[in-house]
């Protein structure tokens, strides 16, 4: 008698385990169709970029590692003639939290000139930069998206649920310690676009 309510505890818990075991071979599944889909149009080296006008850099936390990685990556692009304009798109709210005057900033200290420059203030999602720079986007040649490699699979997958012609160019990663978190945030990012995606 005394075991009974072990034994429904205990299957109850394998039935449980089973579940949580489908879900995450499901989540996992998405963020692998999410990579293969997009990796090939990633590159890591600057000589392999194919010439365009426009990069869009995505913005991040002005105080973090990940910015100043994806606008030295912006600025090499633009130096090496691989385009001509740069989107700065992030989240702009005010004088307390202002991602676009931040990357602004960094870029004309480094002598990018201003006419060079596009802001995007409401770029406050990656599906939100993407959608933004819609009407920017050129049919004949790839809009060039600047991220680490891990933002970028999902940023070329939005681009083309959006209709936008895109590559990417990977900028350095962030230090372990650093990319732990947002590695563990894009996997469930990227879960929340297929299913934004698709429920369009």
């Amino acid at each position: 008698m005394g075991y009974k309510p072990r034994n429904g505890w205990w299957r109850a818990g394998r039935w449980l385990l089973v579940l949580g075991l489908l879900v995450f071979a499901c989540l996992s599944a998405i963020n692998l169709w999410i990579f293969f889909s997009t990796h090939e149009r990633v590159y890591r080296e600057l000589e392999a970029v194919p010439v365009a006008q426009t990069a869009l850099v995505l913005g991040a936390n002005p105080d973090g590692q990940f910015l100043p990685n994806r606008l030295q990556a912006g600025l090499d692009l633009y130096r090496a003639g691989k385009v001509q304009r740069l989107i700065l798109s992030g989240a702009a709210q005010g004088k307390q939290y202002d991602e676009v005057a931040a990357m602004r900033a960094w870029m004309l200290e480094r002598g990018v000139p201003a006419q060079a420059l596009i802001d995007d203030p409401i770029g406050i999602r990656t599906a939100a930069s993407i959608d933004n720079v819609q009407p920017l986007a050129d049919a004949a040649e790839p809009l060039i998206i600047v991220s680490q490699a891990f933002h970028d699979y999902r940023a070329l997958y939005l681009a083309d649920a959006y209709e936008v012609h895109a590559v990417a160019y990977a900028a350095p990663e962030a230090e372990w310690r650093y990319r732990f978190f947002s590695e563990g945030r894009e996997f469930l990012a990227r879960v929340k676009a297929f299913a934004e995606v698709v429920g369009r």
